[in-house]
């Protein structure tokens, strides 16, 4: 599927139009093996291409930044919760077919909420934790004798 009688040849893809095709396939979440292949290449061309040419490289990876910052404002949204109006046809008594505007609510989604914190915020998020616990353990005490997995077993239950 070669573009514009360029199989395997640069040229085309460094003009204007070569570089927004690019940055719309990179944008489209087109991954390098299909880029490649939409040109006529191998991947391993493109990945060169991309070394060699600083225009194709700034093409690829701004098309990719778009497709992100879409992704991000989507997952948020989503997170959140919204309201968004839609249109559908409903059909009357009469027979007649009408379009009708409705307000439509898409409440908060937790699985959403959770990925985004869990990703920005895994300070606080994080599924997994680590506790650091520090005791001096001296002779007599109840603990005494007990190895390290015992004693951490024994923190991590709570007792």
């Amino acid at each position: 599927m070669a573009k514009a009688g360029c199989k395997g040849k640069f040229e085309y893809w460094r003009t204007d139009e070569g570089l927004l095709k690019l940055a719309a396939w990179a944008r489209d979440g087109l991954v390098y093996r299909e880029i490649a292949h939409n040109i006529g290449i191998a991947e391993s061309t493109l990945r060169e291409w991309e070394k060699r040419f600083p225009d194709i490289s700034e093409a690829l990876s701004r098309g990719r930044e778009v497709a992100d910052i879409v992704i991000e404002n989507a997952l948020y949204k989503r997170a959140l919760g919204y309201t968004q109006e839609i249109m559908r046809e409903a059909v009357t008594k009469n027979g007649e077919v009408v379009s009708l505007r409705e307000q439509v609510h898409f409440p908060p989604d937790y699985n959403s909420a959770r990925f985004w914190l869990t990703n920005r915020r895994p300070d606080l998020w994080k599924d997994k934790r680590e506790t650091s616990v520090s005791a001096k353990i001296e002779q007599g005490d109840p603990f005494d004798g007990l190895t390290t997995d015992e004693l951490r077993k024994i923190v991590q239950s709570g007792e």
